[in-house]
């Protein structure tokens, strides 16, 4: 279940998806000195308040879907973990980037009280805005992370259809398919 959810495991995806994140950071670097501290605190704004609502979301579902969640890690039950995991993943990476955004937003008007060259605030530029496309990559994982919950809640209401069409037939009462 994990491996068709969470995890690239081929060795030719992982390649083209590195390739292209290192292409996407380069690009960044190198376009993304040109633009104002002021509209790199609008995306960063915009990824804060999306991980937080990805970090709610994922966290009011585990609850709903597995109240006894944490527990379950500990036990035998293989499935349940690897969902829960998977889950906890896309809280980890909004997590992560809340953290990020936060240190950033912390340390900027610092660093911008130093009276640097206008080579480096260029470059300072550069690597900000690749962050923000790391930051977004994470997003995005997160983001699709949270179709998981409705993956499982489909495979277990498709579970109990099979299992009420089954009971009725051993039983001899008629299924009805609603």
């Amino acid at each position: 279940m994990r491996n068709k959810i969470a995890a690239i495991n081929n060795k030719p995806a992982k390649l083209i998806f590195w390739s292209l994140t290192s292409i996407g950071v380069f690009l960044s670097f190198a376009f993304g000195r040109n633009v104002s501290y002021a509209e790199q605190k609008e995306i960063f704004d915009s990824l804060r308040e999306t991980s937080a609502i990805v970090f709610g979301v994922m966290g009011a579902w585990m609850a709903i879907l597995y109240p006894g969640g944490i527990s379950s890690l500990f036990s035998n039950e293989k499935e349940a973990s690897s969902q829960i995991i998977a889950m906890m993943n896309a809280m980890v990476s909004a997590a992560f980037t809340i953290a990020i955004i936060l240190l950033i937003e912390f340390s900027f008007p610092i660093i911008r009280q130093f009276s640097l060259s206008v080579y480096f605030i260029s470059l300072m530029k550069g690597a900000s805005y690749s962050l923000i496309f790391v930051l977004i990559i994470f997003q995005v994982k997160s983001i699709l992370l949270t179709l998981l919950p409705n993956y499982i809640l489909e495979k277990k209401l498709k579970n109990a259809e099979h299992k009420a069409a089954v009971k009725s037939y051993l039983t001899g009462e008629e299924y009805k398919r609603k």
